[in-house]
């Protein structure tokens, strides 16, 4: 009976002396944790309502970062668990993160925080496994906005995204809007992409859909199609992410319909153009640079018209040509062609578009 007692006795003393280290240990697991944020994001207000410690790990609830009007980030709950430093699990759930950058750019973002950016990042992070759920991000800057939410799983360690689930509503960057994209992966290397629409300027490019294949360094679309007024292109794009972004990208088009991507781009009071177009187009660029591009394009029979309004670009073509302004007009007029060739380039940094239209009234380049 004694020992019986003895070992209810240490019992009840150790879940004491838990119970007592678990109290004295929250207000300093959550005294360190806002000292840590504090420290990461300059003059912010930041708070964390609770905190749970179990023999898996730790946990904090309802934390709060905000420095308005510039950024509010919400945290609903965090938990750290694992066996440093072994293995290391962080899982971030119910995130909302609200940045308003107004006229600044989004790569100004960095100066409200503090990080040391000599050392590399996934020895800054050391976790074997990150895991979001519920991301809800709203985004505005004045090169980037942004409204979308996430869920995924990957390591920074080992550059793996174990599966992710993307959901765009909309993207804004300069001169190019995106509409309702979804991102699905499944094994961490295949997936899917589907893009309602894509505008660049006032080009409408719907339809979008993908596999997605997920690579060390960057991704592969391969292969993506999409649809042009009257048409479609097909075709694979590459990105690659090492000391800059780097991308690559074919493509087939198929019977654009020349007289709906006039109308589409509302060029009606320049020129009018009609026939079906059909071609190969390849382009490379890095960052913001377009560092190659060529394209050869021809028209299908029976061809069709070409009709030139813009003044300007008559006076300009009539220097270039040497031929006087009236004649030059009056070939342009109206012009039936049965067979069309454009062909697109790159010469020193300019982009070069040169047309061949031969019709029974003679050829016009």
């Amino acid at each position: 009976m004694y020992p019986q007692r003895k070992r209810i006795y240490f019992l009840i003393g150790l879940v004491v002396l838990l119970v007592s280290i678990a109290v004295f240990i929250k207000p300093l697991a959550i005294f360190w944790v806002r000292k840590e944020l504090r420290r990461v994001f300059i003059e912010s207000r930041v708070s964390v309502n609770n905190c749970r410690i179990s023999l898996r790990g730790i946990g904090f609830s309802d934390i709060k970062i905000e420095r308005k009007p510039v950024y509010d980030f919400r945290i609903k709950e965090a938990k750290i668990y694992g066996c440093p430093p072994l293995s290391l699990n962080i899982h971030l759930s119910g995130l909302g993160l609200w940045l308003n950058l107004g006229q600044e750019k989004l790569s100004d973002f960095r100066k409200y925080l503090s990080i040391n950016t000599a050392a590399d990042s996934r020895t800054r992070f050391p976790a074997d496994l990150v895991e979001l759920s519920d991301l809800r991000l709203f985004l505005k800057s004045r090169d980037i906005s942004c409204t979308a939410e996430l869920s995924a799983a990957g390591s920074l360690q080992k550059r793996l995204i174990k599966h992710c689930a993307l959901e765009i509503d909309s993207l804004s960057i300069p001169d190019m809007q995106f509409d309702n994209i979804f991102l699905k992966t499944n094994d961490g290397k295949r997936g899917t992409l589907s893009i309602q629409q894509i505008r660049y300027n006032k080009l409408k490019i719907k339809e979008i859909s993908a596999g997605v294949k997920l690579e060390e360094n960057g991704l592969s679309l391969t292969p993506f199609s999409a649809a042009l007024p009257g048409g479609g292109i097909e075709g694979s794009f590459e990105l690659k992410i090492d000391d800059g972004i780097e991308y690559f990208s074919r493509a087939n088009f198929t019977n654009c319909d020349l007289e709906a991507l006039v109308k589409e781009l509302d060029l009606g009071a320049k020129f009018q153009m009609s026939g079906l177009l059909s071609g190969k187009l390849t382009l490379a660029g890095r960052g913001g640079e377009l560092r190659n591009i060529s394209g050869e394009f021809s028209t299908l029979e029976p061809g069709g018209t070409l009709v030139i309004k813009d003044d300007k670009f008559l006076r300009r073509l009539s220097r270039l040509s040497n031929q006087p302004l009236d004649i030059l007009v009056e070939n342009l007029k109206d012009y039936r062609y049965n067979i069309g060739v454009m062909r697109l380039g790159m010469e020193e940094g300019n982009l070069i578009l040169r047309i061949n239209l031969d019709g029974e009234t003679g050829k016009r380049d």
